[in-house]
């Protein structure tokens, strides 16, 4: 057998010493890359969830502000009908004073003052 020199010997030393952390040692480095990316995962989880029930509160309170808007529309729409009517009559009521006379209108005023 051929004897080997330093060099070679060294590099053989070398080799066995990456052949051994490659299959045996592990990498330290991927553990905490990969306890790395699970703590994130689990942050991004919580995240998640704290926003998915941010938006369900979201959209409980704009439904909820949606049907306070429908009942104020309502009461808007039933004040206009009392308006509208009250115009109405406001209307027959000057054209009634309008058809009336100067004596009828003093004779009303005095008859319902007395």
């Amino acid at each position: 057998m051929k004897r080997l020199n330093t060099q070679q010997i060294v590099i053989l030393a070398l080799l066995g010493l990456l052949a051994y952390q490659f299959f045996f040692a592990g990498n330290g480095y991927k553990k905490d890359y990969d306890r790395m990316l699970k703590e994130r995962e689990e942050e991004y989880t919580t995240q998640i969830e704290n926003l998915q029930g941010q938006s369900d509160s979201l959209l409980k309170i704009n439904k909820d502000i949606e049907k306070q808007l429908s009942k104020i529309d309502n009461q808007i729409d039933k004040k206009d009908i009392e308006i509208n009517k009250l115009r109405k009559r406001y209307e027959k009521d000057i054209a009634k004073f309008d058809a009336m006379s100067d004596n009828d209108i003093a004779n009303a005023f005095t008859n319902a003052f007395n």
